[in-house]
């Protein structure tokens, strides 16, 4: 019994030892880090996502800026463009799923091309998952 522990007792501390010497080489890789030339300043405000950003300044400008008007987002974007159809999907899904509509439609006009490309020259075969 006694001889177990005293072998425990050498391994945990052989386990300490190599504890401090990662210990020692994380800090030389923290400083060479901190010194490499493209890392954020400490001065840098810390943003939302909680990393440290540097705040950009406009130096010049030239021209009148353009004003867009409040921003729709994609899904405002696809509704205008006629991509998406929400009220179509309502009616045949009911829910909101997107129906995709007109020039949207390029998307799976595409994906069809490839999958026959694939499957028919190159030997693919076309698998399908359902989610449950």
């Amino acid at each position: 019994m006694r001889g177990r522990r005293g072998a425990i007792i050498v391994e945990m501390r052989e386990v300490g030892d190599r504890i401090r010497e990662y210990d020692d080489r994380l800090k030389i890789v923290e400083e060479q880090v901190s010194a490499f030339p493209h890392s954020p300043e400490s001065s840098a405000r810390v943003g939302p996502c909680g990393q440290r950003r540097r705040l950009h300044t406009v130096a010049r400008t030239w021209g009148e800026l353009p004003s867009f008007g409040t921003s729709r987002g994609p899904i405002g974007v696809g509704v205008a463009l006629g991509i998406l159809d929400f009220e179509r999907a309502a009616k045949i899904t009911g829910s909101r799923s997107p129906c995709s509509a007109g020039r949207g439609e390029a998307r799976r006009a595409l994906i069809n091309f490839m999958l026959d490309v694939q499957t028919r020259e190159n030997g693919y075969r076309e698998v399908l998952l359902h989610s449950s």
